[in-house]
């Protein structure tokens, strides 16, 4: 599970590459930031290598960093979805998936160890049927712009992942209950806001 950042990260950057206008400033300064975030996400995931041996105190900087990155590679994996624009249950299936394989790689980095337990596989089998059920039910909702719905999915995401990982920890879970709820407040102010009537 070390790699699967970094290798995500230059596939998906590889496919929204068509999406960025042609201009060789814009295509240079975006080929500075992928290879400055490239070299971050090794960085993480050196400190994962090192974490699954031992506990470290930078895992939890590691965990906040992964975690950031992986809702922004949901984000561009969602747009490139929705480029496509294929058939509803289709487009639920591929959503589920790109969550199936994010939703792993996020509670393997909560809990590096060297094999999979059975609380790792059953909230990824969670986390990517509601991502299912809610990309299902967002191709209904007429939205003014098509950068909405990719928003709106990588908002639950973070939300089913975070909300899941902390609820373990009743304390923790406990102090981060008011972000929770501040990211579904904000989530379902821009479904009302952005769509159409």
């Amino acid at each position: 599970m070390l790699f699967v950042l970094p290798v995500l990260w230059a596939l998906e950057w590889y496919v929204f590459f068509y999406m960025i206008p042609i201009r060789w400033l814009t295509r240079l300064a975006f080929g500075l930031i992928f290879t400055m975030i490239f070299y971050v996400l090794l960085s993480v995931e050196n400190i994962y290598n090192v974490g699954v041996e031992k506990n470290i105190q930078l895992q939890k900087a590691a965990i906040t960093v992964s975690t950031v990155f992986l809702v922004s590679l949901c984000y561009i994996a969602f747009q490139v979805v929705a480029s496509f624009e294929m058939y509803w249950l289709l487009s639920g299936a591929v959503v589920a998936l790109i969550s199936w394989i994010f939703a792993l790689k996020y509670f393997w980095t909560v809990e590096p160890q060297l094999k999979f337990d059975t609380w790792q596989i059953s909230m990824t089998n969670f986390v990517a049927f509601c991502m299912f059920f809610a990309s299902l039910a967002l191709t209904f909702v007429p939205f003014g712009s098509e950068n909405t719905r990719p928003v709106i999915l990588s908002g639950i995401f973070y939300l089913l992942t975070n909300s899941t990982a902390e609820s373990r920890d009743a304390i923790t879970f406990k102090q981060k209950s008011k972000e929770f709820l501040l990211v579904f407040a904000a989530l379902v102010l821009i479904l009302f806001v952005t769509s159409q009537k």
